[in-house]
């Protein structure tokens, strides 16, 4: 039977492999021992550390990692380079009595500085003057070619609009783009119907923007009835009316009018801007059951909460007949480029 013990020549292996052959590259390396006086300092790494008085030496890396430097605060008994601290932005309320149509300053003055940072205006028309001076349409103002109501309740912002203050009035700047009202004003409607001392049924108040610019126009002697079904926006408008106090939040759903039947009594306005599929008929219920004979309603028709396949062309001319076989169409205004497929149909009961 033949042995199994392995030749005395056999090489010892690691993992189930042969063990590297490392004798060509030990020929050519010097001994350790006469790199004490060499002059290549790789090679003088390569000594042990007990034969040197240095400390001992770091693995050498190809490509060495930098070690990331944490910021640190300076503080003033640091001798550091000295850095610019930018004046922090004032808020847009705090800007109240500047007038952005007053004579040119400097381009150095600090209300040069905080004017690029407004809205660019929209309106057309534009006093020699620069003053506010009173709209074609009611309740409304104009300057340049921004738009304004005059605030009946002064010095309060709640939206951060821009107020303006001439004489002993103050007067705040509508932002077409986030009411649909200033849009289709903005967009060349004459007659929006609302005067002073109505009684406004608001469908769709939401946070309350576009309601605290018709609580202006209504003044005092009017009252604005807000209806929305969400809690967390008639909380807002909450807030809102204990400041402004012709505004009487709902919180109820516009498509089940008996709900708030015995809480609202017949308006000279109906002012409608939910996202519902039935736009149209949750508007003509209301119409029927609140509208004065004589009344105006404003319906702000969205053609992606109806229809996101249809045309929105062919969803504003369908909802515009379905509103003639009952009420009398007087203007019709596309929103753009304020408010992407909206429009604005306009009747009078």
């Amino acid at each position: 039977m033949a042995s199994t013990t392995k030749p005395s020549g056999t090489k010892k292996t690691f993992a189930g492999k042969p063990q590297p052959k490392f004798e060509k590259y030990a020929k050519n390396a010097p001994p350790i021992t006469d790199t004490k006086n060499s002059a290549n300092p790789y090679e003088q790494r390569r000594m042990s550390p007990s034969t040197t008085n240095s400390p001992t030496p770091k693995p050498f890396l190809a490509n060495p990692i930098k070690p990331i430097k944490q910021e640190t605060t300076r503080t003033s008994t640091q001798s550091a380079k000295p850095f610019r601290v930018e004046e922090p932005t004032r808020k847009v309320n705090e800007r109240r009595t500047e007038d952005k149509f007053a004579a040119p300053r400097s381009s150095s003055s600090s209300l040069n500085a905080t004017s690029r940072n407004q809205p660019k205006p929209y309106f057309h028309k534009e006093d020699s003057s620069g003053n506010i001076i009173p709209h074609k349409v009611f309740g409304f103002y104009e300057a340049g070619r921004s738009l304004y109501t005059k605030s009946i309740f002064p010095g309060f912002a709640p939206f951060e609009e821009r107020l303006i203050q001439q004489g002993n009035d103050e007067y705040r700047e509508i932002d077409p783009r986030r009411s649909k009202l200033g849009a289709a004003v903005a967009k060349g409607a004459t007659n929006v119907g609302i005067r002073q001392g109505d009684i406004v049924l608001y469908l769709g108040i939401s946070h309350g923007y576009t309601s605290s610019f018709v609580s202006d126009m209504v003044g005092k002697e009017g009252v604005v009835f807000g209806v929305d079904p969400a809690p967390r926006v008639i909380r807002d408008a909450t807030f809102l009316s204990q400041k402004r106090t012709n505004i009487i939040p709902l919180l109820a759903s516009a498509n089940q009018p008996e709900e708030y039947i015995g809480r609202v009594c017949m308006a000279d306005i109906v002012y409608q801007d939910i996202a519902q599929r039935n736009q149209a008929d949750i508007f003509i219920r209301n119409c029927d059951l609140f509208l004065k004979k004589g009344g105006y309603g404003l319906l702000a028709v969205k053609a992606r909460s109806i229809d996101i396949k249809k045309k929105p062309k062919d969803i504003f001319n369908e909802t515009r007949l379905e509103l003639e076989k009952h009420f009398t169409v007087i203007d019709f205004r596309l929103l753009d480029p304020f408010e992407k497929d909206h429009c604005m149909i306009i009747v009078k009961k």
